[in-house]
């Protein structure tokens, strides 16, 4: 496990823990990479918004102007803006437990994204609620936006992605494969690991029956360890990257958010980090001023809540062999970042034991 802490644009805290694998028996670092899985999420909202600070798409128009085949499906999809899939409140379903088998090896062909898609999106293309009224998460949603990114830029997602949102940031140690890592020979790389007495275990024989053999680099009595997984969709669960990546990331977004220069203008990052939803804004409202947790639902790719009133914008990401979370404090300029190899962690008793760490030891104001 690693665990970070930055502020003002740096990392001041890390430590790293365990190993990267049993046959790499070294504990991880900064650099090390994890696969994030739907830590994916806010990178996708935020290549959206930077195109949409920069004209080239209006958050609150039609899904269905930028992908026009969605009529194909259903004309009531036509109600759903982008605005709706960033923030999980399209109506559309998700597609857990079968996202759990849409994978492929590291050495099988990548597949092109809207084409996946449009392959998979009939069973999904209904409305589960009125688009707008209530928000339940969507990984079927974060698809069609890396659909949106292609359309606009005409460029596959992985390419504009990782060139101008990745390297922009500065995340020389972060992609959607580790072949597309420059000069990165995949030795400091987590070795994602399951339990084998768990109850997602069945689900993983259900989906890779015949081949899951194939995608483990260890096994003993009690535990899998598994090679690289590849999504077949990257937008909501694609990238992998390290600690160090990630922080500055999350910095450059802090900054934004405190008014500075960022990946996006100071009003967009303040409208990722805030609820579209009067009931999801309330609740954090409240939070924050009666110093209590709270639950705010999600802003434009980030998890919203409160812990002891302190603000948090995140996301937290897990699947096959991996447990990851990222808290933005931006009313404290500070990011936490924990990675974790291990599907058992209870990532949000740890993230908050990690603020109260830094606010016992003065690093974080009250």
């Amino acid at each position: 496990m690693l665990v970070a802490a930055a502020q003002g644009g740096r990392v001041v805290f890390w430590h790293g823990s365990g190993e990267l694998s049993p046959l790499e028996p070294i504990a991880p670092d900064l650099d090390t990479v994890y696969h994030w899985w739907s830590m994916t999420k806010p990178f996708t909202a935020t290549a959206v918004m930077r195109l949409a600070d920069r004209g080239r798409i209006d958050i609150d128009a039609p899904a269905m102007s930028y992908l026009p085949w969605l009529r194909e499906y259903d004309e009531s999809l036509g109600a759903i803006t982008v605005r709706q899939l960033l923030s999980h409140s399209s109506g559309l379903p998700d597609n857990v437990p079968a996202v759990i088998g849409w994978t492929h090896a590291a050495d099988e062909p990548e597949r092109d994204q809207t084409a996946y898609l449009r392959s998979v999106f009939a069973p999904y293309a209904r409305l589960s609620y009125a688009p707008g009224s209530k928000q339940r998460y969507s990984n079927v949603g974060y698809m069609l936006l890396g659909s949106i990114i292609e359309c606009v830029t005409g460029e596959s997602y992985l390419d504009y992605v990782e060139r101008e949102l990745v390297r922009a940031a500065g995340m020389n140690r972060t992609a959607y494969r580790f072949d597309r890592i420059e000069g990165f020979d995949g030795r400091n790389a987590a070795a994602g690991s399951h339990l084998f007495w768990r109850m997602e275990t069945p689900f993983l024989y259900a989906y890779y029956w015949g081949k899951l053999d194939g995608m483990l680099v260890h096994r003993s009595s009690r535990r899998l360890w598994f090679a690289e997984i590849i999504p077949h969709s990257h937008p909501p669960t694609g990238l992998r990257g390290s600690g160090r990546d990630l922080a500055a990331y999350a910095s450059l977004m802090l900054a934004a958010w405190q008014g500075g220069e960022g990946l996006v203008r100071p009003e967009t990052a303040r409208n990722m980090m805030s609820s579209p939803l009067p009931d999801g804004a309330a609740a954090l409202a409240e939070g924050v001023a009666a110093g209590t947790d709270a639950e705010g639902g999600f802003g434009l790719g980030f998890r919203l809540n409160a812990y002891r009133g302190r603000r948090i914008a995140g996301h937290y990401g897990g699947g096959p062999g991996f447990n990851l979370g990222l808290w933005l404090l931006p009313d404290e300029d500070t990011a936490l970042v924990v990675l974790s190899s291990d599907t058992r962690i209870r990532l949000g008793e740890i993230m908050g034991t990690f603020v109260d760490a830094l606010e016992a030891e003065g690093m974080l104001r009250r």
